[in-house]
């Protein structure tokens, strides 16, 4: 048990790392990403 838990550990770590990353570059590029959509809800 010892050894899968050093191993979940740290890919659990580095996934939410990536995840942060990821989240963070959201906002700039979703008006990029989905102009149309957000066109279409503003009418």
């Amino acid at each position: 048990m010892t050894k899968i838990k050093t191993l979940i550990v740290p890919i659990t770590l580095s996934l939410i790392n990536i995840l942060k990353e990821y989240i963070e570059y959201l906002p700039v590029d979703c008006p990029y990403l989905f102009p149309t959509v957000q066109g279409e809800k503003m009418k």
